[in-house]
């Protein structure tokens, strides 16, 4: 708003006043809003700087939400983590009160909210009256791009990890025709079952691991012997072919596993020379054939890398979690610092020369009204306020063209298909609606889930 006479602090006690003088209740918070003066331009140069701000505001507010997200999921995998680890330890745990949003001000952690409340522009990082306008909004941009970037990077880092783990714990706890043999086909599952596993480098003889539903074991021992019977030449010298038979080692079937789901696990040797045409004659009789080395020393291999993964898993956790943290931090306060330039670009094209504004901090209070249509009509007796008080301290000032289309209730007073245009506002400001430059914060207050626990 322009200015009126006396202190940035008389005028937002004004404001107050009148807000709750039209509103009959106290529905907000009115804060000064610190805008710094900045270097003013040609009006040919303040109209492309308005459209620039204005596309910053929607990318910067775009790379916040998503840090937000970064928030919200890296703490709640961390409360399903403690739900897990609870629940391996027979405890009851369920997620509860939602995760506040935090920052740092001058050393003090607050809430986002409060925080708003006492914003002020950074002098050292984003410069002085002297500074260029168009290279702060560059130098903005510029930081918030790298944000997007760097909480990237650590989420992809994570993600893999998460991946990584997911595959093997699949393989782990999946069934016969998915899981890892290596923790399943081991020197003590071998001597339990009575069985010899044929070296990968034998020249005859090689040992096949076969997959099947428990169901088929009795017809499976029945008829194993006889798979692809006509493969191997049996006959006497000089008619081989006359007599043919399997390529099984009669006797040699051995159950090594029988897993939750219903399947089984055999181990039977053949002669190595007719592979192909055995798994051919199993696939036939749908007797799966997995492929496997067998190798003492991996034996409980895939458990020993899920460990190793969980405990990567946790530090890139960790790792995400710190960094959105702090990159929510940084993000606020740029998306902030871009608001205050769109606030002073927009109300020099609104009020002119020389520059004398007044620029406020309205917070809704959320505890009044409990759902969504009373906060909307909370947010109209606020703007009715902000007009009352517009009209207050306009005074003198050339807005009668705005006061003519519009009455203080904000509907037009004239013909609806007018569209009231106030001079000197570029199309992409979002403030044509009022006679006063209005922008809009949304901001999240709280995030994500934590993990409570009762013992049994």
């Amino acid at each position: 708003m322009p200015a009126e006479a006396g202190s940035q602090t008389s005028a937002v006690d004004r404001m107050r006043t009148v807000i709750v003088e039209t509103t009959g209740r106290n529905l907000c918070e009115v804060h000064p809003f610190e805008v710094p003066m900045m270097k003013v331009g040609t009006l040919d140069q303040l109209m492309l700087l308005s459209d620039e701000a204005a596309r910053a505001d929607v990318f910067v507010e775009s790379v916040l939400k998503k840090v937000e997200r970064q928030v919200a999921e890296s703490y709640n995998a961390e409360g399903a983590a403690k739900i897990a680890l609870l629940a391996a330890q027979g405890t009851k745990a369920e997620l509860t009160k939602p995760l506040e949003m935090m920052m740092v001000s001058e050393g003090k952690v607050m809430r986002v909210h409060d925080w708003a409340t006492k914003f002020r522009w950074d002098v050292n990082a984003w410069g002085d009256r002297e500074e260029s306008l168009p290279d702060v909004i560059r130098r903005l941009l510029a930081a918030a791009d790298k944000i997007d970037s760097d909480i990237r990077t650590v989420s992809l880092a994570y993600q893999e990890k998460k991946n990584a783990l997911l595959a093997l714990e699949r393989k782990k706890s999946g069934n016969l025709l998915v899981a890892a043999l290596e923790d399943i086909i081991t020197p003590q599952a071998l001597a339990s079952a009575n069985c010899e596993w044929t070296p990968a480098d034998s020249e005859y003889l090689e040992s096949c691991v076969l997959i099947f539903p428990k169901p088929q074991e009795e017809a499976f021992l029945e008829i194993y012997a006889q798979l692809d019977e006509k493969s191997v030449p049996l006959g006497p010298e000089g008619r081989r072919d006359a007599v043919r038979g399997s390529p099984v080692v009669p006797g040699s079937a051995k159950k090594i596993f029988e897993d939750k789901d219903g399947y089984v696990a055999y181990i039977v040797l053949i002669l190595k020379k007719f592979s192909d045409s055995f798994r051919v004659a199993c696939k036939e009789k749908r007797i799966t054939v997995r492929e496997f080395v067998y190798d003492p020393a991996q034996a409980g291999s895939i458990g020993r890398q899920i460990d190793a993964l969980q405990r990567e898993v946790t530090e890139r956790l960790a790792q995400l979690k710190s960094e959105s943290r702090r990159k929510y931090v940084e993000s606020v306060t740029v998306w902030f610092h871009v608001k205050a330039v769109r606030v002073f670009v927009e109300s020099v094209l609104r009020f002119g020369l020389p520059v004398n504004f007044r620029a406020v901090l309205i917070k809704q209070r959320r505890d009044v009204g409990s759902n969504a249509a009373a906060a909307t009509e909370n947010a109209s007796k606020l703007l009715q306020g902000v007009r009352s008080t517009w009209k207050k301290v306009a005074g003198s000032l050339n807005h009668r063209a705005v006061e003519d289309a519009y009455d203080l209730g904000g509907k037009k007073s004239k013909n609806d298909d007018v569209d009231v245009v106030i001079p000197g506002i570029s199309d992409s400001a979002a403030v044509t609606a009022n006679p006063f430059v209005l922008l809009d914060f949304n901001m999240n207050e709280d995030t994500g889930a934590a993990a409570k626990s009762q013992t049994n």
